[in-house]
């Protein structure tokens, strides 16, 4: 049998410095992941800190466009109905007529050639009575 005198004995202190090393170890190793899990948090936040203030500009933007449009579709409004109030008033029926169609060419759509050219030789026969 071994006694703690004898040789073959353990010693006390030989096993405690390898529990304390696993300890420190363990402990550097615990607050390394604390500041890595702390850093990705941050990360994270600024991460979706970013993408609500992009998506607050984006809808900024859209409402400023969108306002833009509408400021310029009342604006458009307004001058077609003076421009049809004051052809609706006076001239010629061809003339008030001649307001409310496109002639402008269009390569598709319906075929306006035959109503244009009828239009144009209304004009023309006004203009030849002057």
């Amino acid at each position: 049998g071994g006694s703690a005198a004898g040789g073959g004995g353990y010693a006390p202190d030989e096993f405690d410095t390898e529990p304390d090393a696993t300890i420190e170890w363990q402990e550097k190793h615990n607050a390394y992941l604390d500041e890595k899990n702390a850093k990705e948090q941050e990360d994270r936040e600024a991460i979706i800190q970013k993408a609500r203030d992009e998506i607050e500009q984006l809808y900024r933007e859209r409402t400023e466009k969108k306002n833009a449009k509408f400021a310029m579709n009342r604006e458009a409004e307004e001058q077609f109905t003076k421009d049809r109030d004051a052809a609706l008033d006076h001239g010629e029926p061809w003339e008030r007529a001649a307001f409310f169609c496109d002639f402008q060419l269009q390569a598709e759509g319906r075929d306006t050639s035959r109503l244009r050219s009828l239009m144009i030789q209304l004009k023309n026969a006004d203009k030849d009575k002057a």
